[in-house]
This record gives structure tokens, C-alpha cells and sequence, in this order.
């Protein structure tokens, strides 16, 4: 049987474009949501960081710390950029919701580790956002922001 050289390469540029991988900047976390919305509105503007929680989930088991947190002032401006300020000094990070649930935030600071976050509760005066870190030891810690207007 003979296989005409243009069945050959339409076989051969399905088996390429299968055989690509993800680019290896992208983390699993931020290639799960992919629709993009405009951010909303309540969100916009100084939220005071009232509590984190930290739970560490390892093989040695869990554990869990929480703490109030004062003078932590969370500043999401119109253009895409997160402005962190505690004592004077101020920290800069980009965001972008992905949808209503989930918004990307940079937390290291590069364009190429953007962490997705899950947003627990948003209105008009509080703030609840969970996030994942994996840890070099192998373990996550799951960290919960509280934020009130």
C-alpha cells in the first residue's frame, strides 16, 4: 500500500502540534481558569488586612497559625496594579481577575509566576481571598486573607 506524500505530512504535523508541551514558565495554578472578565468595581481602592491564616499541610501533618495584622493597607488601582503599604513602605504587584471567583496576582514580583487566588467573599466592605504556595519541603501552605474597607 502507498501513502501520498501530503497524507505523510498532514500525519506528521498532527503528531508534532500533539507532542508540544506548555511552556514551562506557566504554573499548573494559572493554566486551570482561562476566561478573562473586567475587574470589578468593589474591589478598586484601600482594603486594611485584618487577619491571615496559614495552614501547612505536610507529611509530618498540619499545622496552623493565624494573627492580626495592623497598618497592612492592600491598595487595588484601575490599572491592573496592586499596591501593598505597611510603615511607609510600599510593595508592588500586577492582578487581574480571570473571573468572578478567581483573580491572578504576581505575588514574586515577575510577569512569569503569577499565582491564581481564590476569592471566598467580595462586597462592597469585605474581602476574603485564599492562596496556595508550595513549599520547598514538598508541603503547601494555604494562606486566607481578611480585608474590610
Amino acid at each position: 500500500m502507498k501513502t501520498s506524500v501530503p497524507a505523510l505530512l498532514a500525519l506528521g504535523t498532527i503528531f508534532a502540534l500533539a507532542s508540544c508541551t506548555k511552556d514551562p514558565t506557566e504554573t499548573s495554578v494559572t493554566s486551570s481558569p482561562v476566561s478573562r472578565t473586567q475587574t470589578s468595581s468593589m474591589i478598586i481602592g484601600n482594603w486594611n488586612l485584618l487577619e491571615e491564616r496559614d495552614t501547612t499541610i505536610s507529611l509530618t501533618g498540619i499545622k496552623a497559625s493565624s494573627w492580626s495584622l495592623e497598618n497592612w493597607v492592600y491598595n487595588f488601582d484601575t490599572d491592573g496594579i496592586l499596591r501593598i503599604e505597611h510603615d511607609g513602605f510600599t510593595d508592588l504587584f500586577t492582578y487581574e481577575f480571570v473571573d468572578n471567583n478567581y483573580i491572578n496576582i504576581g505575588w514574586t514580583g515577575t510577569p512569569n509566576v503569577i499565582a491564581t487566588d481564590t476569592i471566598v467573599s467580595l462586597t462592597k466592605s469585605e474581602l476574603v481571598f485564599k492562596h496556595w504556595k508550595n513549599n520547598e519541603d514538598q508541603s503547601k501552605t494555604k494562606k486566607v486573607y481578611y480585608f474590610a474597607k
